[in-house]
């Protein structure tokens, strides 16, 4: 199946035109048929084709992306009788923003005018958008003239192919309700497959499939892409914006970083559209306007306005608005002195300027008439092809999307690296992207959590200004900037992203992740786990392995009587997610484990405790009190090091025993009759009361005896009689 959304100005006969193809009313209010005006979406298909009809009145531009967001190829529409009008080039802007690039453009009316001049003019329209190209049809839908083209074009449009076993995310485009089958959604399934009785997530709650419908007939299964109708059981309420999920394969993202096209005056707040959603978002660029490009000042800024840009040149105006006369540029600080400008003809624009290698002086350039471009100065003595690489796109003789390699157009060599020349598709304009240091990458706060994956494309809106930016997802878990510098490091980190997905350069890019996780980004990888579902990157993996022993070898020289860490001393010092990650780390290491603590040497005992271990050897119950430890010179610290080398056990604070001497302690209990008083623990053990107590109830804690409720004790699960 074809899923096709109509684009195109008001009026230019869009709905009229469906009806002519499919035989199906397309406008579905009273209030639409009655105004002759579309409204809302609406949905006709025939023949493998399925149509999106959308409003193409300004008012309703929210209702028109909802339509055209998720479909994969549109139908453009102009009237042979009007030509291009402002919504023609709105809804262009967003097409192209939104990465669409299959499609048909439908000249109508073509009983009332000749299309051939507006057939040429939109053809000139789309030229270096992404529907550049793309079949031409001039109909009449009142003659039927073209209709037969029109089809045969729209069924040769190549069909996307996308995996059956894909995630489903449909984007909910219409919701309403069937007596006696209750809710019904309907949306654009644009990969993957949903049959009756599978569970998918609506929101946060979870519905089941209780019905499918396609084109007007009931499946068992639709695979996309498709039009589909779901008949859903739950308690969810979904609304339009909303998408149905495969459960627990998606993210719920609130940042992300992502790549603008333009990346020109983007606002500091816009709303986001994806699919059939949209959410206020709020933007915040990565890197300040670099030197070389002083982009958003206002239209008739001077020089005057921009000097105190850090490092900025003459050359650093290349977008400054057109306009800004020569002696603007006057008062520039350090690369453009007065004197290399005041020989200007009058006139003289920035745009003449803008790029200019610093080093040109008046000279090269003060005879030149104005208006001069980069192609008229390439040839003029003393100026060299480098000095004017950067001139306005026009200037160079470029079209929109054209790129200067290092060896240039026509065998001239524009210095020694390549320069990339982008044209502002959405607006004719020009721009110069810095992509070598991520110019173009933003992060994007969404006011509420929406299913994104890597590669996604979606649109920013101004609504004030009706601009629209082009958006390619780059990483939905983007790390948090906190330190000074992290947001240049991360937009250079960003600039080397395509937006393609690809699992096993996201796992070195991020060392660590979670299977699950990489595959709800959209970016699966096929690594074996390191523990659990964790994954890492070799190179990574063992560079943290090396630093692991690093770690706990600098803690044990640092504490040498207490030389141990806990796992979650190690993870904290590593900065690893999961505590888990710790133990497979320290697998073939030279470190050892000491009362499940990682280290790196033995403890340094203090000389005491071997006199203490001699003690023992003649009464194994006897704990030292606190003028015997005073004696021997131990104090806490010293016995906390002998614990953590497994020299001795401490039952409570001032009670130390040797090692093994709770199990001693049971077996000589056990052969007492059951049950027993501390009493008789006592005479039987050889000790006092300080140290019985505390014994006993480390053993109740263990589960090795039972207290009654009288204070009496026996071994746990022992069979001897009670006395």
């Amino acid at each position: 199946m074809r899923v096709i959304a109509t684009a195109g100005h008001v009026d230019h006969g869009k709905s009229t035109l469906l009806r002519a193809l499919t035989g199906m009313e397309p406008d579905r209010w009273e209030e639409e048929r009655r105004r002759g005006l579309t409204l809302d979406l609406g949905f006709v298909w025939t023949d493998g084709l399925a149509f999106v009809d959308v409003p193409g009145h300004e008012r309703f531009i929210g209702n028109m992306l909802s339509g055209v967001g998720p479909a994969p190829a549109v139908l453009f529409v102009v009237a042979a009788d009007d030509g291009w009008a402002v919504q023609s080039e709105e809804h262009l802007r967003i097409v192209d923003a939104l990465g669409i690039t299959t499609g048909v453009l439908a000249v109508t009316r073509a009983d009332l005018a000749d299309p051939g001049p507006v057939l040429a003019a939109c053809r000139e329209r789309l030229r270096g958008t992404g529907l550049d190209g793309i079949p031409a049809v001039a109909v009449s839908a009142v003659r039927g003239d073209g209709l037969a083209e029109l089809r045969a074009a729209l069924s040769a449009l190549p069909e996307p192919e996308p995996s059956p076993d894909a995630d489903v995310r449909l984007w909910i485009d219409r919701v309403f309700t069937v007596e006696g089958r209750g809710t019904v959604v309907t949306g654009t399934l644009g990969a993957g497959t949903i049959r009756t009785g599978d569970r998918l997530m609506a929101g946060r709650e979870p519905v089941r499939v209780r019905g499918l419908h396609s084109l007007g007939t009931a499946r068992d299964e639709v695979r996309g892409p498709a039009r589909v109708a779901v008949n859903l059981r739950g308690a969810a309420t979904p609304r339009r914006g909303d998408a149905l999920l495969t459960p627990d394969r998606w993210l719920e993202v609130t940042q992300a970083d992502v790549r603008l096209s333009p990346a020109t005056d983007v606002p500091h707040h816009a709303i986001w559209h994806i699919g059939t959603t949209a959410t206020p978002a709020r933007i915040r660029p990565l890197t300040a306007p670099s030197p070389r490009t002083v982009r958003n000042h206002p239209p008739g800024a001077s020089a005057h306005d921009l000097q105190d840009s850090p490092g900025a040149s003459v050359g650093d105006v290349q977008d400054h608005p057109y306009g800004g006369a020569a002696h603007d540029l006057r008062d520039r600080p350090s690369g453009g002195v007065a004197r290399d400008l005041q020989g200007h003809p009058p006139g003289l624009v920035a745009r003449d300027l803008r790029d200019h290698s610093r080093g040109v002086s008046a000279g090269d350039l003060r005879d030149h008439p104005p208006g001069t471009s980069a192609r008229d100065l390439q040839d003029s003595p003393g100026v060299a092809a480098r000095d004017v690489r950067d001139r306005s796109p026009g200037d160079l003789g470029l079209g929109p999307g054209d790129r200067l390699a290092a060896d240039g157009a026509g065998g001239r060599s524009f210095g020694e690296d390549p320069v990339h020349v982008t044209l502002d598709r959405a607006y004719g304009g020009e721009s110069v992207l810095d992509r070598a240091y991520g110019g173009d990458t933003v992060r994007v706060t969404l006011e509420r959590p929406l299913p994104l994956r890597i590669g996604d494309r979606a649109l920013l809106r101004d609504p004030g200004s009706r601009r629209v930016w082009g958006v390619t997802v780059l990483d939905v878990r983007p790390p948090a900037l906190r330190r000074r510098g992290a947001a240049r490091r991360r937009a250079e980190e960003l600039a080397a992203l395509d937006g393609v997905p690809d699992g096993e350069a996201e796992l070195r890019r991020r060392g660590i992740a979670r299977l699950d996780e990489l595959a709800a980004m959209g970016a699966p990888a096929t690594a074996e786990p390191v523990a659990g579902a964790w994954v890492a990157d070799p190179e990574h993996w063992e560079s943290l392995r090396a630093r692991l022993v690093e770690v706990v070898t600098a803690h044990a020289e640092a504490s040498p009587h207490d030389p141990g860490m806990s796992a979650e001393e190690v993870r904290q010092a590593l900065g690893l997610p999961d505590r888990s990650l710790v133990d497979a780390l320290a697998e073939r290491t030279p470190l050892g484990r000491s009362r499940g603590r990682l280290t790196a040497a033995p403890p340094e005992l203090a000389p005491g405790v071997e006199r203490l271990r001699r003690d023992w050897a003649a009464a194994p119950f006897a704990a030292p009190d606190a003028a015997r430890l005073a004696e021997l010179g131990l104090d806490g610290r010293d016995l906390a090091a002998a614990e953590a080398a497994g020299h001795l056990v401490r039952l409570v604070p001032g009670v130390v025993l040797p090692p093994g001497a709770p199990e001693r302690a049971l077996t000589v209990l056990s052969g007492l009759a059951q049950p027993f008083t501390a009493a008789d623990a006592r005479k039987a053990l050889g000790t006092s009361r300080r140290v019985v107590i505390p014994l006993l109830e480390h053993l109740d804690r263990t589960g090795a005896t039972r207290r009654a409720e009288d204070g009496s004790r026996r071994i746990a699960g022992t069979g001897r009689p009670e006395r």
